[in-house]
């Protein structure tokens, strides 16, 4: 345990989000890291874990400070077309956690009488709370983060939770409200990956007509001419 005297900062955080979680996301088969985001290529499905701070606005808004941070977790699955907007690293995609499919926001367990937001873990400038903030962020990822990455291995669940969930700030969430155009064309294209076709059709088609994925349109139209053959 690292005990810190004076102001903390950015740099500080970062080092002991490197100290502490990293080695946890390595064990869990994380590979790929920035500063503050971790990559897992499971199969089919790209896991991020993300450490997401504030600026200067944004802090003032949340009476936090701008070391403070949330845990945002995604899944971003190969079976759903992605933004053309993701960048790659070595041949493998590195999606932001708001790019990502379906997402989730973590919640702190220990209180903070000063922030009550359960999804700001809130960071002392004096930095004496820096490390029951960073354990108590280790231990959430490993407790409810996990198996909450783990429950979406099975593309099967994955169109369960588009066919029947409610979007969640708690739980999951990015997959848009049932129905809606974003939620047509997430179902559309998992529901092909499993070989259920017809289902596949009836939610692309859907898609279609909302208009909303223009650059996608010729590339739908010909999934549902291959289904239809």
């Amino acid at each position: 345990m690292l005990v810190y005297s004076g102001l903390v900062d950015s740099s500080v955080v970062n080092k002991e989000i490197k100290r502490v979680i990293r080695p946890l996301l390595k064990d869990a088969g994380f590979t790929q890291f920035t500063t503050r985001t971790g990559w897992r290529y499971a199969g089919e499905k790209i896991d991020v874990v993300n450490f997401q701070s504030f600026n200067s606005y944004l802090a003032d808004s949340l009476g936090c400070t701008t070391y403070s941070f949330c845990v945002r977790l995604g899944c971003s699955f190969s079976a759903i077309p992605r933004s053309e907007s993701v960048k790659q690293k070595d041949e493998l995609f590195r999606p932001t956690e708001y790019e990502c499919h379906f997402r989730r926001s973590l919640q702190k367990t220990i209180q903070q009488p000063n922030l009550k937001r359960k999804d700001v873990w809130y960071v002392d400038p004096s930095g004496q709370n820096l490390n029951d903030v960073i354990e108590d962020a280790k231990k959430t990822i490993l407790e409810n983060g996990m198996p909450w990455f783990n429950r979406f291995n099975d593309l099967n669940e994955v169109l369960r939770t588009l066919q029947e969930d409610t979007e969640s700030n708690e739980e999951t969430s990015g997959f848009g409200a049932n129905p809606s155009p974003n939620r047509h064309f997430m179902t559309g294209y998992v529901a092909f990956s499993l070989g259920k076709t017809q289902l596949a059709a009836d939610h692309i088609q859907k898609a279609l007509l909302s208009g909303c994925f223009k650059p996608l349109e010729s590339k739908m139209r010909l999934m549902l001419e291959h289904i239809n053959r």
